[in-house]
């Protein structure tokens, strides 16, 4: 099965990049779509330079270093417009926590006791939710994916 992982911007190291980059250990092969990539910030380059890294139209913008959180409403487009056709299934990651973050995880002890069903809907937003429920299809929102 071929995989393919997809970041929002390697432009910083920061939590979500450390988590990128265990998974990418896991499936080293597996290129990385992302809309910008800093290949000049020194840890960024490190762990990820020998990646496949495929970057967006929006890393061809000049000056986007300083322009790429002003270009955050363009970056459902750019995502769009890469072509995922070689790759078996496109899933959101619903495993575990990569090693790297259990640690933290257990310091911070972050527990979340959220019951979806407890919560107190206008009759609107009770219709949207069912509609949601039996169509899988949520109405009047945007989403930056495609199931293909």
């Amino acid at each position: 099965m071929r995989v393919a992982l997809v970041h929002d911007d390697l432009v910083q190291w920061g939590g979500a990049e450390k988590v990128l980059w265990a998974i990418s250990e896991m499936f080293p092969e597996a290129p990385i779509y992302t809309s910008v990539f800093d290949k000049e910030n020194s840890l960024i380059s490190e762990k990820f330079g020998t990646k496949k890294i495929i970057t967006s139209f929006l890393q061809k913008i000049p000056g986007w270093k300083s322009l790429y959180r002003p270009l955050l409403p363009l970056y459902p487009m750019a995502f769009e417009s890469f072509d995922f056709s070689e790759f078996d299934v496109l899933a959101k990651f619903t495993g575990t926590h990569p090693a790297v973050m259990n640690n933290r995880i257990q310091r911070k002890n972050w527990q979340l006791d959220l019951d979806v069903n407890k919560k107190k809907l206008s009759l609107k937003n009770k219709m949207l939710h069912w509609y949601e429920k039996k169509t899988g299809k949520r109405l009047f929102s945007f989403t930056n994916y495609r199931i293909i």
